[in-house]
């Protein structure tokens, strides 16, 4: 018994530092992205889904890792605190953290070893980068008034406006969702060896 206890600290030791090495490169890969898009009005609208895109190989190795509840919804808080110290608009808390439980029910499902529901998983997991936009739609006068006129100009903000009517805001979440399966898939196809290994079906 005392065998089998210290081997799941072990385990659990090693999942939270595979946690830590994952939620890097993801803030990393999600930071270089953002630093590329923010400039241009049509990108900063798609950043989401392109980091989606990007992500899935990041959020697949997490599983195969770090195959523990809590982990995801670590990784999906990560943004949350980025964007609040810098600025942010507080919105962007409850999007991760909604998105970080979904995440993680759904990865629970399958017990983290169904490649179809840690794709599921990962499709609500993507929508933490909601949280960086909503406010165009949710407190839009606020947020082009107070936030993008001061960060970024108002020719940027006005540019922004006028590319966001409301309808737009579905596209994102369907947009992101996509994304993050076909990243998934790409993830299995790069990944496969450490995905067989690791038992995901």
């Amino acid at each position: 018994e005392r065998t089998a206890k210290m081997e799941n600290t072990v385990k659990k030791s090693r999942g939270l530092i595979f946690t830590g090495v994952f939620g890097a490169i993801y803030i990393l890969v999600y930071f270089i992205i953002g630093v590329l898009c923010m400039p241009v009005p049509i990108l900063y609208l798609i950043m989401p889904a392109l980091i989606a895109l990007a992500e899935g190989p990041v959020y697949m190795m997490l599983l195969t890792k770090a195959p523990m509840r809590g982990s995801i919804f670590i990784v999906c808080m990560l943004p949350a605190v980025l964007l609040m110290a810098t600025g942010h608009i507080w919105v962007i808390i409850p999007t991760c953290a909604v998105a970080g439980i979904l995440a993680e029910i759904f990865a629970g499902i399958g017990k983290y070893k169904s490649f179809k529901w840690n794709t599921i998983s990962f499709a609500f997991f993507a929508q933490n980068i909601m949280g960086g936009v909503l406010p165009i739609w949710m407190m839009r006068d606020y947020f082009f008034a107070n936030y993008v006129a001061r960060e970024s100009g108002v020719e940027f903000s006005n540019a922004v406006q006028a590319i966001t009517p409301i309808w737009v805001l579905p596209l994102q979440v369907v947009g992101i969702g996509i994304c993050a399966v076909i990243s998934s898939f790409l993830a299995r196809k790069i990944f496969s060896k450490y995905f067989t290994k690791a038992g995901i079906v």
